[in-house]
């Protein structure tokens, strides 16, 4: 689902309808990889509202639920498929997906990139899509459904923060509990200015945040409004954008964000295994990493030192500053 296209549909929905967003992070507790903050944007209808509202009552579906429940590293075929099917059927290859989704093109993320550690991130290789066409059959009916409830998701977005930018952000103060709160604002922004209508908007809790607008680097200047702030959910008015949340276990309880929290579950994979495969390539007895703090990952990083040493690697791109909490 390209751009032009979601805008236009959601330029073009009908007045009665609504326009809600679920949001949620992936790979904040990482050691290695992107933080990926992703956004899905739906048309609903009254209907489609209050279920969305009373979710967390439904029976849980085998297709679309806490993406905990549902992916893990190494097989991740089911986010996959739901990245494919939200992004549109135009998209043939994991690079075209990731094009199709990212706020920043590709071309602006890797400028970041000096040119002895661009191909960690940015050599696809013989990547390709892992999800059979069944499964995405099955996926595509799962997204008719939605509809039928009166949930149509229009557009996917992501906010992907490279290891490089995170320590580079950390280095001036900006914890990554802040560079998640402030790529999820940026997406809110962005995705505002798309529809002609007010937006509700629901985001899984930024580590233990209750009070958000001292923390806002995007939304302050618009004079948001508090309407709760508690450790279960903070809620917030925020004129000329509509109504934002905060709500603790959101992936686990909002369509929305679960559909968010899958892609962006896929998008953070395909960029691990990328580092994977870019040292494997040389070290071929090497597991390649989930990315997170666990011993193949420590292993991953000590073995790959001596190589990362001769090629003058930089090590801001490897892995995130322990020192500043990233």
């Amino acid at each position: 689902m390209g751009p032009t296209r979601g805008e236009t549909e959601a330029k073009g929905a009908p007045s009665s309808n609504l326009h809600c967003v679920g949001i949620d992070e992936n790979g904040l507790g990482a050691r290695l990889g992107p933080l990926v903050v992703t956004a899905v944007i739906a048309r609903v209808t009254t209907a489609g509202a209050r279920a969305i509202e009373s979710w967390r009552t439904r029976k849980s579906q085998p297709l679309l639920d806490d993406s905990k429940r549902l992916v893990a590293h190494g097989d991740v075929r089911l986010a996959e498929a739901w990245a494919r099917v939200l992004a549109g059927s135009e998209v043939t290859h994991p690079a075209e997906l990731l094009e199709a989704v990212t706020l920043l093109p590709t071309k602006q993320l890797k400028q970041r990139c000096p040119s002895n550690a661009r191909g960690q991130c940015w050599q696809p290789g013989r990547e390709r899509f892992k999800a059979g066409e069944f499964l995405v059959a099955d996926v595509s009916r799962a997204l008719q459904k939605l509809n039928k409830l009166g949930i149509t998701p229009i557009r996917v977005l992501s906010r992907l923060v490279c290891t490089a930018e995170l320590n580079a952000r950390g280095a001036r103060g900006e914890n990554r509990f802040l560079v998640d709160l402030h790529a999820m604002e940026e997406l809110i922004v962005h995705l505002a200015e798309t529809v002609s209508s007010p937006i509700t908007v629901v985001c899984g809790k930024v580590g233990s945040m209750s009070a958000y607008t001292q923390h806002f680097a995007h939304l302050n200047s618009k004079q948001p409004q508090i309407g709760c702030e508690s450790p279960e959910q903070s809620i917030y008015q925020v004129p000329s954008i509509g109504e934002l949340r905060f709500i603790r276990d959101a992936d686990a309880t909002d369509p929305l964000v679960m559909l968010a929290s899958l892609v962006g579950k896929y998008l953070r994979e395909l960029f691990v295994e990328r580092i994977g495969q870019h040292f494997t390539t040389e070290l071929t007895q090497l597991r390649k990493p989930s990315g997170y703090h666990d011993p193949i990952t420590a292993q991953f990083a000590e073995a790959t030192e001596e190589l990362r040493a001769k090629a003058s690697f930089p090590q801001d791109c490897f892995e995130r500053a322990r020192s500043r909490g990233l």
